[in-house]
C-alpha cells in the first residue's frame, strides 16, 4: 500500500518542481527587463546628492546708499548618520543593530561631539543628542542638521579637521546669514528674517519677492561615504541673487530720531516713545522709531515671549489711541472749510462747558475769556473746539474725518498698519460729539496724525506716507539697473490752498505764542501743535494713563520735514505733551534742518 501510494504522489512533485522553476525564472525576467529602469533609479538615487545653493539675499539701503541690512557668508552643517553609523562600525550594513552595536555607535558620537563642539554654535551635548535621536521605530535616524548660519571664520578650520579626522559623514555647504550693521536702529520697521531666511515682519516681510531671490541647485554623484566623486562633473543651476531695496530713510536723520527716543523714553520713564519724520509734500518716511527697540542682529535675545512680541511692535503704526488735541487740527479744518468760523467769531471760555448736562472742563480752570479762532487753537480751548463740533454735527464732523483717512488705513508699505476708530452715525449725542471734537472718544494712529498735518502742508492734497524709493537689480560688477520706483497716485484734494494757508498760520501762532511755545526754535519759522490725551488701564478700565504728543514741521514757510512724536505712559508727574513730547520734537527738528542744510543733502 506504501509503495502504491509513492508512485502516485512520484509525477506530482515533479510537476510542483517544474512550476516553481517556471514562476522564478519569468520573475527574474520581469526584474531584468520591466523594474529594470525602478532599481535603476533608486540606485542612481543613492549614489546622487542634491546641495541647495542660496540666492543672496538683497541689501536694504536709506536714500543716500549707506547700508541698513545686508547678507554675509556662513555655512551649514549636516550630518549623514547613515554613513557615521558605518563608520563607528566598520560595517555596510546598519538597518538592524544589536544592543551592543548601538552602543558602540553612541560612544563613537559622544567622542566627536565633543570635537565639533569648538567649530559649531551648538554645544557637545546638543550635538551628541542631535545625531544619536531615535525615529518612531526606536531607531538611528539618517539625518541630522547640526547648524545653519554658522560662523564662516570656522569653516577653513572645519573642513581640515574633517579630512584629517576621516568626518565623511559631515557635510558642509554654503550659506548666508542677514546682518543689520546698524542693530537695533530701525528695528520695527525693517523687521527680520525666519529660521527659512524669509522676511517675518517690517521691510523683511513686505519686500520678500523682491529681496529674496532664486536659489541654485547642486547636482553631484557621491560615493558610498556621501563624498562627491571627482571623476565626475556636477549639474549646476546657479542661483539668482535678490535685489536690492532703497528705502526712503535717512540714516542721519533717523540716528537723531533714536537718541531722542531714548532720552525722552529714560527722562519721562515712559513705557515708550515713538516718533515719525516725513517729507510732507512727498509723504516718504525720513524716520521712523519705536523705542525701546531690539538689536536685529539676536532678536530672540528676550527669553520672556509676550515681552519679546511688544518689543517687535511698531507702535508708529499699530497702537491705535486717543488723539487728544491733535485731533483740533482736523476740526478747524472742516469749520474753515465749511465757513463756519471766521476771524469775527468770539468763542467765550468760562473754563468749562455744559453738553447734555454734563460738565466738560477746560485745561485751563479758570478759563480763557474772550477768544478769536487763533486764540482756541493756540489755547487748545476745549469750549472752543467743542463749540465748533457741534456747528458741523456728528455727520460733516465725521466726513471729514474720513476725507482726512481716519477710521481706515493709509496704504503704507510695510505690514501691521492699524485703521483706528472713527465713529460718527447720525444721531451722535452732544455729549459724544463735544467728546470726539476735542479728539477724546476716537481712536488714531501716530501715522494718521502725522499724515493729517502732511494734508495741510501740501495745499490740502493727501499723499501716501511709504519707505520704498526704488528697487535695484545689482550686476556682479556693482552696476545697477533701477528696476521700480515708488509711484505715487494723485492724491485726492480735500482742502483748498487757502483754507491750508490759514491752518499754517494758525499753528505757527500756536508755537510762536501758544500752549506750543516750547518747540520754538531761535531763527526757524515752526508750526506744530500738542496733544495730552487721557488713556484707559486695562486692569481698572479707568482713565489713569496719558499719551503726551506734539505734531508740528519746520520751516513754516516751506516746511522740509514734518514730525509727530508721542510718549506713551510718561511715568513722572510731567504728562503735558508740551512737557515731554515737545521737546523732543524741538531737538530733532533743529538737528534735522541743519544737517539738511548741507549742499549735498
Amino acid at each position: 500500500m506504501k509503495s502504491f501510494n509513492q508512485k502516485k504522489i512520484g509525477p506530482w512533485v515533479g510537476v510542483l518542481f517544474i512550476a516553481l522553476f517556471v514562476i522564478l525564472a519569468i520573475k527574474l525576467i520581469l526584474v531584468m527587463t520591466l523594474d529594470a529602469g525602478e532599481i535603476k533609479s533608486k540606485a542612481f538615487a543613492q549614489l546622487r546628492r542634491e546641495s541647495q545653493l542660496p540666492a543672496r539675499r538683497g541689501d536694504v539701503l536709506d536714500r543716500n546708499g549707506n547700508l541698513l541690512a545686508s547678507s554675509i557668508s556662513s555655512f551649514q552643517a549636516e550630518a549623514d548618520l547613515l554613513t557615521m553609523q558605518r563608520i563607528a562600525l566598520k560595517k555596510e550594513e546598519v538597518t538592524n543593530l544589536t544592543a551592543e552595536e548601538e552602543e558602540k555607535v553612541l560612544q563613537y558620537a559622544k567622542e566627536w561631539s565633543v570635537e565639533l563642539d569648538r567649530y559649531l554654535a551648538a554645544d557637545a551635548d546638543d550635538i551628541y543628542e542631535n545625531i544619536t535621536a531615535k525615529n518612531s521605530e526606536g531607531k538611528f535616524k539618517t539625518y541630522a542638521l547640526l547648524g545653519r548660519k554658522e560662523d564662516v571664520g570656522y569653516l577653513e578650520a572645519l573642513k581640515n579637521f574633517r579630512e584629517k579626522s576621516g568626518l565623511n559623514w559631515l557635510i558642509l555647504t554654503d550659506d548666508t546669514k542677514r546682518y543689520y550693521p546698524n542693530q537695533s536702529m530701525f528695528a520695527q520697521s525693517l523687521g527680520i528674517l525666519d529660521t527659512e531666511n524669509k522676511g517675518r515682519f517690517g521691510l523683511e516681510a513686505y519686500y520678500e519677492d523682491y529681496l529674496a531671490g532664486i536659489d541654485g541647485l547642486k547636482i553631484s554623484e557621491v560615493d558610498r561615504f556621501s563624498q562627491d566623486i571627482l571623476l565626475t562633473e556636477p549639474v549646476i543651476t546657479q542661483p539668482v541673487d535678490g535685489q536690492v531695496l532703497v528705502t526712503t530713510i535717512d540714516e542721519k536723520i533717523q540716528q537723531i530720531a533714536e537718541e531722542a527716543a531714548l532720552e525722552g523714553l529714560e527722562k519721562n520713564e515712559a513705557k515708550n516713545v515713538h516718533i515719525i519724520v516725513t517729507d510732507p509734500k512727498s509723504g516718504e518716511i525720513l524716520a521712523m522709531v519705536t523705542s525701546p527697540g531690539f538689536d536685529l542682529n539676536e532678536p530672540y535675545s528676550i527669553e520672556d515671549g509676550q515681552e519679546l512680541l511688544e518689543v517687535w511692535k511698531n507702535n508708529t503704526i499699530t497702537d491705535a489711541y486717543e488723539p487728544g488735541s491733535t485731533f483740533k487740527i482736523v476740526t478747524m479744518a472742516a469749520a474753515l472749510s465749511e465757513g463756519l468760523v471766521d476771524k469775527d467769531d468770539i468763542f467765550h471760555c468760562p473754563g468749562y462747558v455744559i453738553v447734555d448736562g454734563v460738565r466738560i472742563n477746560c485745561h485751563k480752570k479758570e478759563g480763557h475769556g474772550d477768544q478769536n479762532y487763533f486764540d482756541i487753537i493756540s489755547n487748545s480751548c476745549n469750549p472752543g473746539f467743542i463749540e465748533l463740533g457741534l456747528r458741523l454735527g456728528p455727520e460733516r464732523l465725521g466726513e471729514w474725518a474720513k476725507k482726512f483717512g481716519l477710521g481706515s488705513t493709509l496704504g503704507l508699505d510695510l505690514g501691521g498698519e492699524g485703521a483706528g476708530i472713527m465713529d460718527f452715525k447720525a444721531g451722535t449725542s452732544d455729549y459724544s460729539l463735544a467728546n470726539k471734537s476735542i479728539g477724546q472718544a476716537t481712536l488714531v494712529t501716530s501715522l494718521q496724525l502725522i499724515n493729517n498735518l502732511n494734508t495741510v502742508l501740501n495745499d490740502g492734497t493727501r499723499t501716501t506716507p511709504h519707505l520704498m524709493k526704488e528697487i535695484r537689480k545689482v550686476a556682479p560688477d556693482g552696476s545697477f539697473k533701477v528696476t521700480e520706483t515708488w509711484r505715487e497716485t494723485q492724491g485726492e484734494q480735500i482742502l483748498t490752498p487757502e483754507v491750508c494757508q490759514t491752518l499754517i498760520e494758525m499753528l505757527e501762532y500756536t508755537v510762536s505764542s501758544g500752549g506750543s511755545r516750547v518747540a520754538r526754535i531761535e531763527g526757524l519759522r515752526v508750526l506744530g501743535k500738542t496733544g495730552t490725551a487721557q488713556k484707559i488701564n486695562p486692569d481698572t478700565g479707568k482713565y489713569e494713563f496719558y499719551v503726551s504728543s506734539f505734531v508740528g514741521a519746520a520751516p513754516a514757510d516751506d516746511p522740509k520735514i514734518s514730525i509727530f512724536v508721542a510718549v506713551d505712559e510718561p511715568g513722572t508727574d510731567r504728562t503735558l505733551g508740551s512737557q515731554v513730547a515737545a521737546p523732543l520734537a524741538k531737538k530733532i527738528m533743529e538737528a534735522s534742518i541743519e544737517y539738511l542744510k548741507s549742499p549735498q543733502n
